[in-house]
């Protein structure tokens, strides 16, 4: 039951996002708090401003410019 009722406090989603210096490709998982105004799919995440203050510096050659190309909703 405590483990049902946490998950469901919770939306993930992952964030797939391509380095645009050496083209790989990272994931990075991003878990909204349960309220009104939360976003529920990728278009609703799109829309709101939780995307705008998030930083990418790619692991492999250190760009900050990536390019998101995929969300996963549900999955860490």
């Amino acid at each position: 039951m405590g483990w049902a009722l946490r998950k469901q406090e919770y939306q993930s989603f992952t964030l797939h996002i391509r380095c645009e210096n050496c083209m790989r490709e990272a994931e990075r998982g991003l878990t909204v708090p349960v309220c009104a105004d939360m976003p529920r799919d990728a278009d609703d995440l799109i829309q709101s401003a939780l995307l705008s203050d998030m930083r990418f510096c790619c692991i492999h050659c250190h760009s900050v410019i990536g390019q998101l190309f995929d969300i996963t909703v549900g999955e860490e």
